[in-house]
């Protein structure tokens, strides 16, 4: 109920109601990521992308304790807030983190096109062209898809 009030909030611009409609959601259910995901939207749209992603990044340790009890309703999401954060983390140049996320997602979901042409974009980028093309290889020959 909180969550959907934060949710109803927010799309009514009301946003530090949402804030606190959102936080009270998640001191009754402290890995509901939805809400993470609704908070960092929420963040998003107050233009503060540093207070978002770290609730995205919540998020997925959330779904990863989660995901043996509910996989259906996981799986949908959890590459996607995966790619958000590798984007956001290469956005503000931490190269690293990004390849670690982009890594994460392709542990999960090896044909992720979007993960390998991220990957393989900051391996190249760093100098390390033989991984990146193996990467696109890969990626070719399973799915037909080019980076």
């Amino acid at each position: 109920a909180w969550r959907a009030l934060g949710l109803a909030l927010s799309a009514a611009g009301e946003f530090a109601q949402a804030e606190r409609a959102y936080e009270r959601a998640l001191a009754i259910d402290p890995d509901d990521w939805g809400t993470m995901i609704n908070l960092s939207e929420l963040y998003t749209l107050m233009g503060a992308p540093d207070r978002s992603t770290p609730y995205l990044e919540q998020a997925w340790g959330a779904m990863e304790r989660r995901y043996a009890v509910d996989p259906v309703e996981i799986r949908p999401w959890h590459s996607e807030v995966g790619l958000v954060v590798a984007r956001r983390k290469q956005e503000t140049g931490a190269n690293e983190e990004a390849e670690l996320w982009y890594r994460r997602v392709l542990t999960l979901d090896p044909l992720n096109a979007e993960a390998v042409r991220g990957l393989s974009g900051l391996l190249a980028a760093s100098g390390d062209a033989e991984a990146a093309a193996s990467l696109c290889t890969d990626l070719q020959q399973a799915t037909g898809e080019t980076c």
